[in-house]
């Protein structure tokens, strides 16, 4: 009897395509030059491309149309079930992106120069760990209201003065934005 697919290919996933299915869960939708930037600085891009590649064709990640050319990454079901077991149970089950443009707008510009660089003194709590965590794990920094949630939190001390941010990206201009006129 033939081994099951799935527990063949579990064995093949390195450290770095953990990290790098961790790393899709938390900010949902991201490109193939920030993912290779991220896990493969130390070799060429082609290698980065090849491993995503390779990475979709066992349904661990796969890609996503963002714009006519463009195209990202998210988890796929099986990535998500592979790194499932290493979360608390407390954690509520999601993956995937319902608006994977929004998301990946927000990615980016919540990553930015943050992406390799990020400060010591920095932290960053995404809206997928806000969707998905319980309020009473937020980390005491992360507000709690369940009135307006952005995309995501970030805080950083500059000085020792603690500088927090909430991201909120909107794809367009509201319907007031763009009734209004300006002279």
């Amino acid at each position: 009897m033939a081994k099951p697919f799935y527990k063949e290919i579990r064995r093949d996933i390195t450290q770095r395509d953990f990290q790098i299915l961790k790393f899709l869960w938390k900010w949902k939708v991201v490109s193939s030059q920030a993912l290779t930037k991220k896990f493969f600085a130390t070799s060429r891009p082609e290698n980065g491309h090849l491993r995503l590649r390779q990475l979709e064709e066992v349904r661990y990640i796969e890609s996503i149309r963002i714009e006519k050319r463009d195209f990202a990454w998210q988890l796929d079901k099986r990535g998500y079930e592979f790194i499932r077991p290493y979360f608390s149970e407390d954690i509520h089950r999601g993956y995937k992106s319902h608006y994977p443009k929004h998301d990946f707008i927000t990615t980016t510009f919540h990553l930015g120069e943050w992406l390799n660089k990020q400060p010591e003194s920095s932290e960053i709590y995404t809206e997928q760990e806000l969707r998905c965590n319980p309020d009473e794990f937020y980390p005491d920094w992360v507000p709690q209201s369940v009135v307006h949630r952005p995309d995501g939190y970030s805080r950083t001390f500059i000085n020792d003065r603690q500088c927090f941010h909430a991201n909120r990206t909107a794809q367009q201009l509201s319907r007031q934005s763009k009734n209004k006129t300006t002279r």
